[in-house]
């Protein structure tokens, strides 16, 4: 007797077995799962943008005040190298989790708050509040600190509020939708890192104004929390699509009659 492979079923399965497999051992045999593969190329491309992140601040700490430093390393200039950097880890983030959408629409929600990142530190979304300021706010707020700083920050606030809000009405509208495991741990520690990176932010800004004496200091301090918190969600994202993408599904096997 002999056995038919089911036709939706990967791998095939042929005896009781997948077709095509050998007597490899158990170290092999898990190297050559796709799963393995592509979580071993999530972490490199991981360890790759971490290590990016760390030089550049290391530059600018170092060497960030000297008279041949390329400006466009500079993690505090606004469209310089290191924030094309985060733009683009922004945008690979998005594009794999709108991938992911079919699997669960929550991850088409998260692609969304990736996209809303992008657009607010490519396009300064934050700084809408500073540009409507008048000279009356201006006068409000100069006694926690100087006016453009402090106005700053409320653009961090307001524009942190906008993405929340959209998220939580996002969020209300699929409620009733069917949502996996996957998604429900992926949430949570999406958001987890989503404090960490407004934390950083916020902190960074609390001590450009009031804590370190040296604003530049202070700054690539800011920029390199907010470098590396992005690509620690890059990380998240990546990493729970290699095992999103690549779970095997379950092997059936069609048994023809007569088999003894």
């Amino acid at each position: 007797m002999s056995s038919t492979p089911a036709d939706d079923v990967w791998p095939p399965v042929e005896h009781g077995r997948p077709v095509g497999e050998t007597d490899l051992g158990p170290r092999d045999a898990a190297l050559d799962r796709p799963g393995s593969r592509a979580r071993s190329l999530a972490l490199f491309a991981i360890t790759a943008f971490l290590a990016g992140d760390l030089i550049l601040v290391a530059l600018n700490v170092a060497l960030g005040m000297s008279a041949g430093f390329p400006e466009r390393l500079n993690v505090t200039r606004t469209h310089g190298v290191p924030e094309i950097f985060l733009y683009l880890q922004w945008l690979l983030a998005a594009a794999v989790l709108w991938r992911l959408r079919a699997q669960a629409a929550v991850y088409g929600v998260w692609a969304m708050v990736f996209l809303y990142r992008f657009f607010d530190d490519a396009f300064e979304l934050h700084r809408g509040l500073e540009r409507l300021s008048n000279v009356d706010s201006v006068a409000l707020i100069e006694p926690f600190g100087p006016g453009a700083e402090i106005k700053e920050v409320l653009g961090h606030v307001a524009s942190e509020s906008v993405l929340l809000i959209l998220v939580i009405v996002a969020l209300l509208a699929i409620r009733r939708r069917p949502t996996s495991i996957d998604a429900i741990h992926f949430s949570r520690k999406a958001v987890a890192l989503m404090v960490a990176y407004v934390a950083c932010l916020m902190i960074g800004e609390w001590l450009v104004l009031f804590v370190v004496s040296d604003r530049r200091v202070a700054a690539i301090l800011e920029e390199g929390g907010e470098m590396v918190a992005g690509t620690l969600l890059l990380g998240l994202v990546l990493l729970h699509a290699a095992q999103v993408l690549t779970r095997p599904r379950r092997l059936a096997v069609i048994e023809t009659s007569g088999e003894p």
